[in-house]
């Protein structure tokens, strides 16, 4: 408030003195009257506030430098670190061609043999007494001769073409397991001119 006070007083010329107007002028700005007590009391309470505000900022002190101490050097340490890397197997599998499978028809030769029931005719002499001469009617003697066809069943071979099997490919898949290997690198970090004891923030291991 009085900051502002003193921002918005009115201009003084005063290397010839003030007059009494502005005397007054300046006297009513500050709201304060023309005796001695009222400008005591005034400059009493400014410099109250200033006290109390020099105050506040050296109590302000202490705690900010405190905390300032307590800040980690994030910046710093950050500056002094290392990033240690390593390789790692990355694996994975793709599709290739492996082989080929066909299927192919060829003809070959093989004896087949078949039993087949056949009937064929045979002769034999049969000979009947005759008892009544009346039956066979007149004969007499001289040479004389009879035949007969006899029959059999001749087997006929023929050959014919027929169906018998569909063989076709068909692919599926088998689940097995490949063991891989390979060399890979990885980077160690030693500390030299540091104490025996080492700080560990991960928790991964030692580096």
């Amino acid at each position: 408030m009085h900051e502002e006070a003193v921002k918005d007083a009115p201009h003084l010329d005063v290397e010839g003195g003030i007059s009494a107007q502005q005397e007054r002028e300046l006297l009513a700005h500050y709201g304060v009257g023309g005796n001695t007590a009222e400008w005591a009391q005034y400059g009493q309470h400014v410099g109250t506030d200033a006290a109390a505000a020099a105050t506040s900022s050296q109590s302000a002190d202490p705690t900010d430098r405190h905390a300032a101490e307590q800040t980690p050097h994030t910046g710093a340490d950050e500056q002094n670190r290392l990033v240690r890397s390593e390789e790692r197997l990355d694996v994975d599998t793709t599709c290739a061609e492996a082989g080929r499978a066909r299927l192919r028809k060829f003809v070959v030769t093989e004896e087949q043999t078949i039993t087949v029931p056949v009937t064929r005719e045979e002769v034999s002499v049969v000979r009947e007494p005759i008892d009544d001469p009346s039956v066979v009617g007149q004969s007499r003697i001289g040479d004389d001769a009879t035949e007969v066809t006899l029959h059999e069943d001749q087997v006929r071979v023929t050959k014919k073409t027929v169906p018998v099997e569909r063989v076709g490919l068909e692919v599926h898949d088998v689940q097995d397991e490949q063991t891989v290997s390979d060399q890979v690198r990885k980077e160690r970090i030693e500390a030299e001119g540091v104490g025996p004891q080492t700080t560990n923030r991960s928790g991964n291991g030692r580096g």
